[in-house]
């Protein structure tokens, strides 16, 4: 029996919206995503936060020195959600038949293969297709 799924949500089960969060980083005194990726004194509390690894008050002060004066905290975390756009109703309509599919058969593993599968080929295009879909399963 399945006991958890879990899903990588940006770019594979919410859209992203790369020119929004550009701009949002921008507005806060950042750079683009993968020019924060590339100062480490950025990438170190950003990758630990977006990571869950560090709490928001922790995060905001440590990027703080990056940023511009004045910003406050509810900017610059707000930069780090705007990329964070919608959730098609299609992936919705998948998730719940994964569901219902994966708790009623008997063959779960082919189950998730075949949905694994069409997740992959949806999310060909996307800017993180290397991060396509994390399955754990754990029994």
């Amino acid at each position: 029996m399945i006991k958890n799924i879990i899903f990588d949500l940006a770019g594979v089960i919410l859209n992203l919206d790369i020119e929004r969060d550009t701009k949002a980083l921008n507005q806060v005194g950042l750079p683009d995503f993968m020019g924060c990726l590339a100062s480490p004194a950025i990438a170190e509390p950003m990758v630990a936060y977006l990571n869950g690894l560090k709490s928001e008050e922790d995060f905001c002060r440590e990027l703080r020195p990056s940023c511009l004066p004045g910003i406050t905290d509810e900017e610059m975390l707000w930069s780090m959600d705007a990329v964070l756009a919608d959730i098609p109703a299609s992936r919705l309509q998948m998730l719940a038949r994964l569901k219902q599919e994966a708790t009623t058969s008997a063959n779960w593993r082919s189950t998730l293969m075949n949905v694994r599968l069409s997740i992959i080929i949806c999310f060909t295009t996307s800017m993180f297709a290397s991060i396509t879909v994390l399955f754990s399963v754990c029994l």
